[in-house]
């Protein structure tokens, strides 16, 4: 069944995150502080009991100039003695329903937790859609005129996100604090180079970099860095490729008949 903004079910749906994710209750609460309100919640209850549910949080892509509204499929979660009865299906089906007769809802999208999911997502009409550049650093560059700024926050990397003149999945507003909120407590921090570059980086791996140029100067700051994630190919200072990365399921015939799906693209999600 579907639910929205009822705080009631909360102690059930976080039981259920703990036992099937193992996440720690602090992380969870996060997510019902910074996220819950703005979701739809599908979940099955046996008897008394909440044994299996999912969220659809807003989201975007930007396609050809055109903004199409969705949603993302996250955090599906059944208890184990209760797989294997159809349940997750069940949802899914009525989740799918629920968006097709929904006038403002043109698309959902997933990223698996696992590569054994996209099958089990395709059985329901999810295409492999969106990619992103994964680039492994091998050269060393000296460049000193690369300046890194350390952000306070992520709102000038979102902002300058979210002005890409590319196919892009974006989260709304809301859901991008949650997800940036949630990088930051996990010790990511935002940095800027040379005013033409953002970041996000745990001092290891840079989880995303977008910039206007694609140039030496830029990436020399990630020296000793072991991967970079990012939309374009950065294949000048190391193996770079591009990676399939989350399905969409179109919802209006707009989709289905214009979009090519390979070509958006999507890095920082919620798994």
């Amino acid at each position: 069944m579907l639910i929205k903004g009822d705080f009631s079910y909360r102690k059930g749906l976080t039981e259920l995150w703990h036992t099937v994710f193992g996440d720690d209750y602090g992380y969870i609460d996060y997510f019902f502080e910074k996220a819950y309100s703005y979701c739809d919640v599908f979940l099955t209850l046996a008897g008394s009991k909440l044994v299996s549910s999912f969220y659809l949080l807003p989201c975007y892509i930007d396609y050809d100039g055109k903004r199409y509204k969705g949603k993302y499929l996250y955090a599906a979660a059944t208890y184990p003695e209760h797989r294997g009865k159809g349940l997750m299906a069940e949802l899914i089906n009525e989740a799918i329903d629920y968006c097709r007769n929904s006038s403002d809802i043109d698309f959902i999208s997933l990223v698996p937790a696992q590569e054994g999911l996209y099958n089990y997502y395709g059985r329901f009409g999810f295409k492999e859609a969106m990619y992103r550049y994964v680039t492994e650093i091998r050269d060393r560059f000296e460049c000193p005129d690369a300046e890194v700024l350390k952000l306070e926050d992520s709102a000038e990397f979102h902002s300058f996100r979210d002005k890409l003149p590319l196919n892009k999945f974006v989260f709304d507003e809301h859901l991008s604090d949650y997800l940036y909120g949630s990088m930051i407590n996990e010790g990511c921090t935002f940095g800027k180079i040379n005013n033409s570059g953002y970041f996000i980086s745990d001092g290891e791996t840079v989880y995303e970099f977008i910039c206007l140029c694609r140039n030496n100067s830029s990436v020399s700051c990630f020296n000793g860095r072991k991967e970079v994630y990012s939309p374009v190919e950065l294949s000048f200072c190391g193996e770079s490729k591009a990676f399939p990365f989350g399905m969409i399921y179109p919802c209006c015939n707009e989709l289905e008949r214009d979009w090519k799906f390979t070509d958006i693209y999507m890095n920082l999600a919620l798994n």
